[in-house]
């Protein structure tokens, strides 16, 4: 019986879709050494990235005030970095098709390295409104940095380990969220040792020396010699594609979401500095350890929608009882609490990493995009828009119902989108499984004639 395949939305027949991927960019193919190096590289990048993202959290937020900068405005300093990366990643996403990628990441890396030095400098502004709106150019600055090398590095991933992505995306999770978890504490011990500027030159020259790292260990990545254009309109119209992609927005809101309620629920225990830090990288450790763990399970065979689905109650068990929600009449203990992050923190690294993984199989297997570096573009820049949006929404929704209620009330917002999510998934699922579209031969004909017009153009 002859297999069918879906490109651009139509059914095509596997051996028809094979001849088509023939005509499509060849895959890369690295030696040992060269992917051992490249997954280096990235790794090293994601860490310093995030551990330079997130080490001002522990000093910043006073400073800030003694300069004349209140809650709200600081709040948006931090904020407008992923609003940058939000509105400039589908710009990079469409420029790896004419700039390298290896470009692209030393560009971005060695940008964002000087402007964390150079937000060091800060503390030497007037207070007021010079403090605060050249804390704004930088952070926007940076921003663009993040935005090309996060964009370019995931796009060059994709298209160098396009058999062991779940995996690899997993190790470059890994080192991100180790970035994320130790930054604050390397930024406070930093800033005890040498005062505000010494925590940004550090981390800040660590992230610029990724530029010389990827310069000798990342591989060469062509540029395309032939572009084919990619619609974002077309991309996105696809019921499956658009369930993913919401899920990884919801995977970070429900993260930037517990960001905001953890330490007022937590307050209550009167924990020593240090336990309280231990409960605040529960889910961030958890997050790492199972990302890689999942990625290998989904490149062993298992559908990312189907992973997806099953960190769902994982994910919701850890909301159920973080709080505990109200209608579970348990008073919230260090025991009830912990546990729980670290439920959460398995179940929204399954999401993110899924849903990055099912984007791309869908894309190109499914819906059959040609498998080259613009499609990865899209999906990358897709991603990362994606991710900005979730940690924007999340600690805004935090807020507003932690204003009006309290932070076990607040629990129900992870809890909803959890059973919102399985639901879509599992309409997902039961749609492809019952779904049996068929392409008549003259139709089928004239469409990869087209597509082989098309790769010669």
């Amino acid at each position: 019986m002859t297999k069918t395949t879906k490109l651009s939305g139509q059914s095509v027949a596997s051996g028809d879709y094979e001849a088509i991927k023939g005509s499509q960019e060849p895959g890369s193919y690295l030696t040992k050494r060269q992917q051992i190096l490249f997954i280096f590289a990235l790794c090293y990048a994601n860490f310093a990235e995030a551990a330079c993202y997130s080490l001002q959290a522990p000093f910043f937020p006073k400073v800030a005030e003694d300069k004349g900068a209140s809650p709200a405005v600081y709040g948006f300093i931090y904020a407008v970095l992923e609003i940058t990366i939000l509105f400039t990643s589908p710009f990079f996403g469409k420029l790896v098709a004419y700039i390298s990628c290896n470009i692209l990441m030393q560009f971005g890396l060695a940008v964002s390295g000087l402007t964390i030095i150079l937000f060091g400098f800060t503390i030497y502004l007037p207070s007021g409104p010079t403090f605060i709106i050249v804390c704004f150019i930088i952070r926007i600055i940076d921003g663009v940095g993040v935005s090309a090398n996060l964009t370019s590095s995931y796009s060059a991933m994709a298209s160098q380990f396009p058999e062991k992505i779940a995996l690899v995306f997993g190790i470059l999770e890994v080192a991100f969220s180790l970035g994320s978890t130790l930054g604050p504490t390397f930024g406070g011990f930093l800033y005890e040792v040498g005062g505000y500027s010494f925590p940004f030159m550090v981390l800040g020259f660590i992230l610029f020396a990724a530029t010389f790292i990827n310069l000798y260990c990342a591989p060469k990545i062509d540029t395309p010699s032939t572009r084919r254009p990619v619609s974002i309109i077309t991309f996105l119209a696809d019921f499956e594609t658009l369930v993913d992609l919401l899920g990884i927005c919801i995977a970070f809101m429900d993260l930037g979401l517990l960001n905001v309620i953890l330490e007022p629920h937590i307050r209550r225990f009167n924990l020593r500095p240090f336990y309280l830090g231990l409960i605040f990288v529960t889910h961030g450790i958890a997050y790492a350890i199972f990302s890689p763990i999942i990625g290998w399970i989904v490149d062993q065979g298992v559908p990312p929608k189907v992973m997806n689905l099953i960190c769902c109650p994982i994910s919701l068990i850890g909301a159920l009882f973080v709080g505990p929600i109200p209608l579970i009449n348990i008073e919230p203990t260090v025991w009830t609490v912990v546990p729980s992050l670290a439920f959460i923190g398995i179940g929204e690294a399954g999401r993110a990493l899924c849903g990055f993984v099912s984007v791309k199989k869908d894309t190109i297997h499914r819906r059959g995009f040609l498998e080259n570096i613009e499609t990865y573009g899209l999906i990358t820049s897709t991603f990362l828009a994606c991710t900005s949006v979730g940690f924007s929404i999340g600690p805004s929704i935090g807020g507003i119902v932690m204003e009006a209620y309290d932070t076990r009330v607040t629990t129900y917002v992870n809890v909803a989108t959890n059973i919102f999510m399985a639901i879509m998934l599992t309409i997902c699922l039961v749609y492809r499984r019952y779904s049996k579209a068929s392409l008549p031969d003259d139709t089928l004909s004239l469409l990869r004639n087209q597509v082989h017009a098309n790769s010669h153009h």
